[in-house]
């Protein structure tokens, strides 16, 4: 959740809740809403409250605070709209819980070796366009994770982008109540990219992604006796007739639904009722619509897509900072999916028409055609396997210059970061290819709002000066949460065909080397916080010389007045430069420490595997030490072993000095620390910020 801080007694407004009844609060366009609970219980979507502590809503966000047993609410802001109502639909929202928590207890109870009754529900919530089906879905999934359980999310509205951005089905397990403001959380997603608003752009192509999504959490489900008696909760789309009941038909029977939720629709209930009569154990529900739910003109869903998509590089509240990089057009393998040359009419049959394969993929060629656009960047290792494989991640592009073959675009930090790593890791600048996956039309939504931003003008630059390309071909085995084995690259090629890792003959080193997952974590957390530290001191220091300058231009200096000012301009630089000097060495030792780590786990093969084990339980022996607060003989026995650059003594010496002055009464140690720390706190869930100033 975002929190704030004391509000501001002149626009602070309370009201007073009874029970079973909701304030519905949809916040303006232009300033974000700060509010709280001061006594009472109360929830958002499932959600509780955290009592006496300020929510930060961004603007555009429509929500509804609802309580049990009464609540006193206050608000510091303007709001569009703010309302109460006690007629709602909640109490036969619960009862939909409470018999779904039925049936996961007797999925748990049940032997994981009975594939059916081992399983939990599979919910798909159904309905016409804005009638509540993501709300209902959010409270069902908070609900369930409230008691324990740990639920499968799977998003099949392209339209909106519950999980990421709009354009994309998706799945991701739900182990918390969801975050009233910041939404799913994105550390395990498994997204497959479409690229169209609607499935009508390419019907089969959608059908075919939906098995593959289906597919993938059925093998989940068949290794995780947890996740298959938590069941899953499936979020539909509104186009119900046509064309759009035959998907939510094929999407049902997918996913192997048992459990048909249908909002505010008696005839699409009843036709339900009647197809599925005769599928074994599948209940059709139906639930009756929201008051609260908002309608929705085109026009103000496609800006809620554009929003989406800028929410996706830049954060919630602007608090993320995507990279701006320049590559050649020979970096990036660019496809879309359908279209593609069609067979003449005099090879087809008398009458019949020619028709582009929807599901072929074709190579497109660079051009301007692609500017302000979004691509997906595939884990696919070959082009054939890009619709059956979950992406990466995204790249937004800015600027294209076809005299220098170069364009400029925005990608998301993860993605630059695995980057730079490989790079220092080499020891050399090289450029890389990736296959990136493209559309037809190649995904045009958000065009609208983000063309808006300032975006610096390309200018052509030789290649000695990129110092290295923004993407790269990673070889990761694609996993359901869309990561790697170890959470980090493994390695990189220059070839747009990746080799194929040598087979090994050691599976015994194979899973030893699975459990090393920390032991190149930790350092490469590391380097990731003291990059985003470097470009935050950047950002802000470049920030304040650039409104300096402007500020001099605009006004009529004395010519000692403006050598004074310029004097004082140069020194905030001149102290850039040695943050950034200081930056660079960290950013050095950690990238040394990385390389180190993967130098030791590739050294492992059979002829050394004693010594090799025997540094493991060196190195196991200190972060136990470490762990059990024997410092001073975890450091001798790292140095008699030049262990260093193999064990964390670093990090534990840091949370020493924290633990000691904790122990002194000295908090000031233990809150900076949690300030460094704020975005990861804030992402655990942890209540320590709001003692933050």
């Amino acid at each position: 959740m975002a929190y704030g801080g004391s509000g501001s007694a002149s626009t602070i407004k309370q009201v007073k809740l009874e029970r079973e009844s909701e304030l519905r609060i949809e916040v303006g366009n232009d300033a974000p809403l700060r509010l709280r609970l001061l006594n009472g219980t109360a929830e958002i979507f499932g959600t509780e409250l955290p009592p006496e502590i300020w929510l930060n809503f961004p603007p555009r966000l429509k929500f509804a605070v609802f309580t049990w047993y009464g609540a006193t609410i206050e608000m510091d802001g303007a709001t569009e709209t703010d309302y109460t109502a006690d007629e709602t639909p909640m109490v036969s929202y619960v009862n939909v819980h409470a018999v779904l928590d039925g049936r996961r207890s007797r999925a748990k109870a049940s032997s994981p070796d009975d594939s059916v009754s081992s399983q939990g529900p599979r919910v798909i919530v159904v309905g016409p366009t804005d009638s509540g089906k993501s709300t209902l879905s959010r409270m069902l999934l908070s609900w369930a994770a409230k008691q324990g359980w740990k639920p499968t999310f799977v998003d099949l509205d392209i339209g909106q982008g519950s999980i990421t951005i709009p354009g994309c089905i998706a799945a991701t397990p739900i182990e918390m109540p969801i975050d009233p403001v910041e939404g799913i959380p994105l550390e395990m997603p498994l997204v497959y990219f479409y690229g169209h608003a609607t499935p009508s752009n390419n019907v089969e192509l959608y059908k075919v992604l939906v098995k593959e999504l289906a597919g993938m959490i059925e093998r989940q489900f068949t290794g995780n006796a947890e996740s298959r008696a938590s069941g899953m909760v499936i979020n539909t789309m509104g186009w119900i007739e046509g064309v759009g009941y035959d998907l939510l038909l094929h999407a049902i029977r997918t996913f192997k639904a048992n459990v048909v939720l249908v909002l505010g629709q008696e005839k699409l209930c009843s036709m339900l009722k009647d197809v599925l009569k005769s599928e074994p154990k599948v209940d059709v529900v139906k639930l009756q619509r929201s008051g609260g739910v908002v309608s929705r003109n085109a026009k103000v869903r496609q800006k809620a897509r554009s929003y989406r998509i800028r929410e996706y590089f830049y954060g919630l509240s602007n608090d993320l900072s995507p990279h701006s990089n320049i590559a050649n057009f020979s970096d990036l393998f660019v496809y879309r999916v359908g279209g593609g040359p069609q067979a003449p009419r005099s090879a087809l049959p008398i009458g019949a028409e020619p028709a582009a394969d929807p599901t072929r993929v074709v190579p497109v060629n660079i051009n301007r055609d692609l500017l302000h656009l979004v691509l997906a960047v595939s884990f696919a290792k070959e082009p054939d396997e890009i619709i059956s494989s979950n992406v990466a991640g995204f790249i937004y592009v800015t600027d294209i210059d076809i005299q220098s073959s170069k364009f400029l675009m925005l990608l998301e930090v993860e993605l630059q970061l695995y980057h730079v790593y490989l790079n220092s890791r080499s020891g050399q600048h090289m450029l890389h290819k990736t296959v990136t996956q493209g559309m037809e039309h190649l995904f045009t939504l958000g065009v609208d709002y983000l063309t808006n931003m300032t975006r610096p003008t390309l200018n052509p630059v030789s290649q000695s000066e990129i110092p290295f390309s923004p993407l790269l071909t990673m070889e990761m085995d694609s996993l359901p949460n869309g990561n790697n084995t170890s959470g980090t690259p493994i390695s990189a090629t220059a070839t747009a065909n990746p080799a194929q890792p040598p087979s090994s003959n050691l599976p015994q080193l194979t899973e030893s080397l699975k459990l090393e997952h920390q032991f190149l974590r930790v350092p490469f957390e590391y380097y990731k916080k003291t990059l985003r530290a470097n470009h935050r001191a950047v950002e802000k220091e470049m920030s304040a010389v650039i409104s300096g300058v402007n500020e001099a231009a605009a006004t009529d200096l004395s010519p000692d007045d403006a050598v004074n000012h310029l004097n004082s301009l140069v020194s905030r630089l001149q102290g850039l430069k040695r943050k950034l000097e200081e930056g660079s060495r960290a950013e050095h030792l950690q990238a040394q420490k990385c390389r180190v780590r993967l130098d030791h786990l590739e050294s492992a093969d059979a002829e050394n595997m004693s010594e090799w084990n025997n540094t493991r339980m060196k190195r196991i022996l200190v972060d136990y030490m470490l762990r059990m607060s024997y410092y001073d003989t975890a450091v001798k026995l790292a140095e008699s072993s030049n262990l260093q650059d193999l064990v964390d003594i670093d990090v534990f010496q840091e949370a020493k000095k924290v633990i000691d002055a904790l122990q002194n009464k000295d908090v000031a140690p233990a809150l900076a620390w949690c300030a460094d720390n704020k975005s990861r706190l804030k992402k655990s869930k942890i209540t320590l910020l709001r003692y933050i100033p």
